[in-house]
């Protein structure tokens, strides 16, 4: 695994941890943990894809 996949990981996981114990009448703050959970999978995504490519 490279930095990026790590990193892209650790900050989905973080994301997904606050997402899940925040309340529900807070939207801006699930609305933050959501946008972030976001980026964290497409920087993985995008990590993986440019691993891929390389020949």
């Amino acid at each position: 695994m490279d930095v990026v996949s790590i990193f892209a990981i650790v900050v989905f996981v973080a994301g997904w941890y606050f997402f899940a114990r925040t309340d529900p009448q807070e939207a801006l703050v699930r609305l933050f943990f959501g946008t972030l959970m976001t980026l964290a999978a497409g920087a993985g995504f995008l990590g993986l894809a440019l691993r891929l490519m390389k020949v």
